[in-house]
């Protein structure tokens, strides 16, 4: 998400521009003069049309919670305002000239240099500060028009002219249960339009007779809920027009960490710098933002789907029958790096706690950072214990105070080194040989601000469960990554059995965790980052950590799956999880091991975001 942006802007208040285009054809024997009004008509709606969809792209870009968009939305638009002086709240700059009586600015460059337009022609284009473009002055039969609607009205009427009108009015779809403005675009409508009327999923249009006024506001709607919108507008002889059917999906869902109903999980929180990708059926990747620019072909709603593995009636299937249809939330950064969503859970562990057979881990997705589950599930042991109803302790932290997280963002790859910093990249070799200390320190300057750091053992359980369960891959084993320490080699080795898991987590690296004896972390990690790291004492001090609970003992081969199980040694204080791809059968999701202090050739490591504060 670029420049703050908060999605909530975009679920709780929405801006639909539906255009039907413009065709207008003109006969007449006064063909030259004809032939110049079309190719102003053309030209005036190139621009109008340029200027609404920069101020569009400029409300999702920059929306926030508290911001003013009424002058973000001018970025890139009028000539010599920037994102600092939207920043600061400046005024905008002075009027260049009057044109027709009205003050008037000039249209930034760069928006300019977008259009197909001869470059004198363009200079004689201007903006209102309402957002209408103004010409210098366009003479048609003897008068002086200095803008559409004036032209377009006084050729209404002219014999044996046919135009073929547009519709391109704004609809504001407000949420009163957010305390944001409602606001609203007045964009061009061509003909003499009497009434206005909306409807929503083909219902009754609305308002009953019609309105006046083309800026409709539409309450109470559930920003969880897919609507279809349509516009008409009805002249004084009765002509309707009306518009394409808008479908809502693509901006609906929230992107603020808040729980989503339609989706059944917290949704994916977006911070600055963070784009949502997924991708279609033939692999090319959809993302959220092109080159900064909101892309309205992204579909938010295929986005992700923390989907269980369905039978033809609807039931789950059978554990240890793989689930390759879960489609976990990606985002990208904008250093290129790759992560995936792992909402806030609680689980619980049946026949195989504690053993080295693995079981089916029951999950339920947390409502936010509430005590409720999706399917309202309000008590829980949070200690060991077989079949106990935990909340996974990845999603909190302390740091003088309990801090609740809606989920995590866990690094898509193993770590590599793109020569300036650590990234999450497929198709490269794993960043390795180099010391505990310094994946740590590596992993925190990732990205300070989103509160970058080591994957700690807890996260590594968490990514490991939600892979165990229906969620994931239905206690089917993720596939090892066999390959020489290359990233992101084949989809089997996904915890999705797909795109949209986690990969590289069998096999691979050996991947370094911010986890290991009390005394060797706090030396190592610094005890002012105690809240970045897992301090144990024993072997089973803890819960969700995929160690006590699904291994038996500590060492040999007796973790779910026969992965390999040698717990932390005053000599070997530090965890290492996931095994080496030269391993074999030893590695995988509930694989750990002790290592020292140094940097070894077979130990990379994982990285992962909390966000924002």
């Amino acid at each position: 998400m670029k420049k703050g942006i908060s999605l909530v802007a975009l679920i709780i208040t929405i801006i639909v521009l539906i255009i039907l285009t413009a065709a207008v054809v003109i006969t007449g024997v006064n063909t030259p003069q004809n032939a110049q009004l079309a190719v102003f008509l053309n030209n005036i709606t190139t621009v109008q049309e340029a200027v609404n969809i920069k101020m569009l792209n400029n409300m999702a870009k920059y929306a926030t919670t508290d911001g003013d968009l009424e002058k973000y939305k001018w970025v890139g638009v009028i000539q010599g305002y920037t994102e600092a002086n939207a920043e600061n709240n400046d005024a905008l700059p002075e009027s260049v000239l009057q044109i027709d009586g009205k003050d008037v600015l000039s249209i930034d460059e760069s928006l300019k240099n977008e259009l197909s337009i001869n470059e004198d022609e363009l200079a004689k284009y201007f903006v209102m500060s309402t957002g209408q473009v103004y010409y210098e002055g366009f003479e048609y039969n003897g008068i002086i028009y200095y803008n559409k609607d004036s032209i377009v009205t006084a050729t209404q009427g002219e014999e044996n002219n046919e135009t073929e009108n547009n519709i391109a009015d704004g609809i504001v779809i407000n949420n009163l249960s957010a305390d944001l403005d409602t606001f609203s675009t007045k964009i061009d409508v061509s003909f003499d339009v009497l009434r206005y009327y909306y409807r929503l999923n083909g219902g009754e249009w609305l308002p009953e007779g019609g309105t006046l006024d083309h800026n409709f506001t539409i309450d109470n709607l559930d920003s969880e809920t897919a609507y279809t919108i349509e516009l008409k507008a009805v002249d004084s002889l009765g002509t309707e027009i009306i518009s394409n059917v808008y479908q809502t999906t693509t901006l609906n869902q929230a992107t603020n960490g808040l729980y989503c109903v339609q989706k059944g999980v917290n949704s994916p929180k977006l911070d600055t710098g963070m784009t949502a990708v997924y991708w279609d059926a033939n692999g090319n990747e959809i993302r959220q933002y092109n080159d900064e620019v909101l892309n309205l072909n992204f579909v938010y709603n295929d986005w992700y789907d923390y989907a269980s593995y369905k039978d033809e009636l609807g039931n789950d299937k059978l554990f240890n029958t793989d689930n390759t249809t879960s489609k976990w939330a990606n985002a990208v950064t904008d250093d290129g790096s790759y992560w995936v969503w792992i909402p806030r859970y609680a689980y619980s562990i049946g026949t195989g706690y504690h053993t080295n057979i693995s079981s089916p881990i029951e999950i339920e997705f947390m409502k936010g950072t509430t005590s409720e589950t999706a399917l309202g599930r309000t008590t829980f042991q949070n200690e060991l214990g077989q079949e106990n109803w935990n909340i996974h302790p990845a999603f909190s932290y302390n740091d003088g105070t309990e801090n609740i997280l809606p989920g995590i963002w866990v690094a898509k790859y193993e770590m590599s080194n793109n020569g300036t910093k650590a990234v999450s990249v497929p198709g490269v070799n794993s960043w390795r040989s180099i010391t505990i200390a310094n994946c740590f320190t590596n992993s925190l300057s990732i990205n300070p601000g989103l509160q970058s750091h080591l994957i700690r053992n807890s996260e590594w359980g968490a990514v490991a469960y939600l892979a165990q369960s229906k969620y994931g891959r239905n206690g089917i084993e993720v596939g090892m990554n066999s390959s020489n320490f290359i990233t992101g080699v084949s989809l089997t080795q996904s915890t999705t059995g797909n795109r949209y898991g986690v990969f590289d987590m069998n096999g691979g690296a050996w991947e370094y965790a911010a986890a290991g004896l009390s005394a060797s972390v706090s030396n190592t990690f610094g005890s002012a980052n105690a809240k970045y790291y897992d301090a144990y004492t024993s072997y089973g001090d803890r819960y969700g950590d995929a160690v006590y609970e699904t291994s038996t003992s500590t060492a040999g081969s007796t973790s779910w799956y026969s992965d390999y199980s040698t717990f932390i040694t005053s000599s070997y204080p530090f965890f290492a999880r996931g095994g080496s791809y030269s391993d074999a059968s030893i590695s995988g999701l509930f694989s750990f091991s002790y290592y020292s202090y140094e940097g070894y050739s077979s130990i990379s490591f994982r990285s992962v975001l909390w966000g924002a504060p």
